[in-house]
């Protein structure tokens, strides 16, 4: 697979995540509290009411979160780290169908490419889990009902593990070929 088709299958991701993003707010936005018609026209709509009703407080951000893909992150770093001065100078990673080597690169290009990458995951997991979290705090703030969105927050930010295992997979394959 090409660079430019992996580029453009990590675009369409991030894309996917953030539209995701977009959907769960716009939905949290349109929602309404699910009250009778006759208490609706009677007593506005307090922050009390809601609060009893639900029994949920302001979304605050947790590290279990992000936890995942911050140790999938630091694992793929300290595996670098440990393989860099193992490696032979030219690193060979990409092969033809008779064995010969395709694709080389310098071993410390490759091992900053792959540290750079499993960083920005772990980053754009934080940042996901970020936006959620302050769409949260906004949402408890309106006078609409409130929901549990802690599994949400979990979910999309552990999203970004999949491309980020893929790359983990690719330096650990690259190292164990090379050494």
């Amino acid at each position: 697979m090409s660079t430019t088709t992996i580029l453009i299958i990590a675009a369409v991701f991030l894309a996917g995540l953030a539209s995701g993003a977009l959907i769960i707010w716009w939905v949290l936005r349109r929602r309404k509290m699910p009250l009778n018609k006759e208490a609706n026209l009677i007593k506005p709509l307090l922050k009390e009411n809601i609060l009893s009703a639900t029994q949920a407080g302001p979304l605050v951000f947790r590290w279990n979160y992000v936890i995942v893909p911050l140790c999938l992150a630091i694992a793929c770093l300290l595996t670098a780290i440990t393989f860099v001065f193992l490696l032979p100078y030219q690193l060979a990673f990409r092969f033809n169908s008779d064995g010969s080597v395709a694709t080389s690169m310098n071993k410390y290009v490759f091992v900053i490419l792959m540290a750079v990458a499993q960083l920005l995951c772990a980053l754009a997991a934080w940042s996901v889990a970020q936006v959620i979290v302050q769409l949260g705090k906004k949402m408890y703030q309106a006078s609409e009902p409130q929901m549990d969105l802690s599994g949400f927050v979990a979910l999309m930010s552990n999203m970004v593990l999949l491309p980020q295992v893929i790359l983990a997979y690719l330096m650990l394959d690259t190292f164990i070929y090379g050494v």
